[in-house]
């Protein structure tokens, strides 16, 4: 393997359930492995084998770091003693990820997320369909590319919504900024997430979240304050909860000055990075 020919100081491994369970059979010692979400929070469920393997990976590590509270508490259950975790976001970077006033909204509702079935893009365009039979008027963005684009596209056709949702497809981080500056409200329908970048990108850039009330989402966003919180599949509540954010925009105001401020103390790229970093350097001075 190519780690017994460069013998690292240390070895980092991100996903428990590939890397690092290749990174635990490696002999390379010390190792950090980092959990970033299906890792843990799908996978474990899996299989036996799954369930195997990632217990090994977190036991043989020095480190493990994960990137949200729910991903910790299920690594402690498999037997990892607290003091070995870390806890902290990738998080955004501020330099381009920054809000723009009210006044430069030009788009309604924006997505962000991979057109893949864990994103559960279906939902939205089935909630967006009830918005259009109550007369709204705005667009729905969707910006990202995936296996399941042309089924969504023809599934936004038969419901009536081409002239109301813009498949943009892949759009990098440069882009991703701009329409999220540009958006009133950022909505994910995900089935299961980490600490899901693309939420943090949108508090940074001040668009009011609408997103699924999973254990990921809850972390950051407390529901009818700084966004919204809809179970997963419930396209009539997500619907109600897009007019109840258009009818009250000091809500939407408060929420993305409560979000930047939330983003700048928790999931500042640059600062977390460091975290990182003092990892590394505690690793190799023990070692």
């Amino acid at each position: 393997m190519m780690v017994k020919e460069i013998k690292p100081d240390l070895l980092h491994a991100y996903y428990a359930t590939s890397y690092g369970f290749l990174g635990a059979c490696s002999n390379g010692r010390p190792s950090i492995v980092s959990c970033i979400g299906s890792d843990i929070m799908i996978n474990l469920q899996k299989s036996i084998f799954y369930r195997w393997i990632t217990k090994y990976a977190l036991k043989e590590a020095t480190f493990v770091t994960s990137v949200s509270r729910p991903i910790t508490e299920r690594i402690i259950e498999q037997g990892i003693p607290p003091e070995k975790i870390r806890t902290f976001p990738l998080g955004v970077d501020h330099e381009k990820f920054f809000p723009s006033s009210q006044e430069q909204k030009k788009f309604a509702l924006l997505s962000t997320r991979s057109l893949e079935p864990i994103y559960n893009i279906e939902t939205m365009l089935k909630g967006f369909s009830c918005l259009k039979r109550d007369g709204f008027q705005g667009k729905l963005v969707i910006a990202g590319g995936g296996s399941q684009e042309k089924r969504l596209k023809k599934l936004s056709i038969g419901f009536g919504l081409s002239d109301n949702v813009d498949f943009v497809g892949a759009v990098p981080p440069d882009g991703v900024a701009e329409y999220l500056r540009a958006s009133k409200i950022y909505l994910s329908m995900s089935l299961s997430d980490g600490a899901s970048t693309s939420l943090l990108e949108a508090m940074a850039c001040g668009a009011f979240p609408i997103v699924s009330d999973i254990p990921a989402n809850r972390e950051w966003i407390v529901n009818g304050e700084n966004g919204f919180l809809v179970p997963p599949l419930d396209t009539k509540k997500l619907a109600r909860c897009v007019m109840e954010a258009f009818n009250n925009p000091n809500l939407m105001e408060m929420a993305a000055k409560k979000n930047f401020k939330l983003i700048g103390s928790k999931a500042i790229l640059q600062k977390n990075l460091q975290k990182m970093e003092s990892i590394y350097h505690l690793m190799v001075k023990e070692s």
